[in-house]
């Protein structure tokens, strides 16, 4: 009989295919330990003409913060699970995108609405959770994944 604590502790909710269909996919993986039990990790990829229509995502009940660094259209969403696999829709061409992976069960920030109200869902960050919108440019104007995860990791 397997222990569901030690399932737990063995779980990691990758995405593998956005790294297959987008370019210079980085990340920073975080240990799941008692001082964060929500964060799984820090991640940027760039998009382009072709991986725009070919992002999925695998459900796993887990949800991301994605900020699109477009210096022009800077933007943040709250990327949930889907029900099902699918493409999911809504990137720009030719995009750096940087997100912030969160475990299912996380207790950092308490959303505006109930988790099952928003899954399988690309919302604007500002609808669902408060925080301050100078956080969207000043991750459009970072210009590299490690300034902009020192920056989210500083907050």
């Amino acid at each position: 009989m397997t222990n569901i604590s030690s399932f737990r502790s063995a779980y990691f909710p990758s995405q593998p295919e956005i790294q297959m269909t987008t370019s210079d996919y980085q990340e920073i993986k975080l240990e799941k330990n008692s001082r964060n039990g929500s964060l799984a990790l820090f991640y940027q990829f760039k998009t382009n003409k072709d991986s725009v229509q070919l992002i999925s995502l695998i459900p796993d009940g887990c949800f991301d913060i994605l900020f699109c660094c477009s210096s022009r259209h800077p933007s943040a969403i709250l990327w949930t699970s889907p029900l099902l696999r699918r493409k999911q829709p809504n990137f720009l061409a030719d995009c750096v995108y940087f997100g912030v992976r969160f475990y299912p069960e996380q207790r950092l920030f308490k959303l505006k609405c109930p988790m099952k109200e928003l899954l399988d869902q690309q919302i604007p960050l500002f609808d669902v959770l408060s925080v301050e919108r100078s956080l969207v440019e000043r991750m459009g104007a970072a210009k590299s994944f490690p300034e902009r995860f020192v920056f989210l990791n500083m907050r």
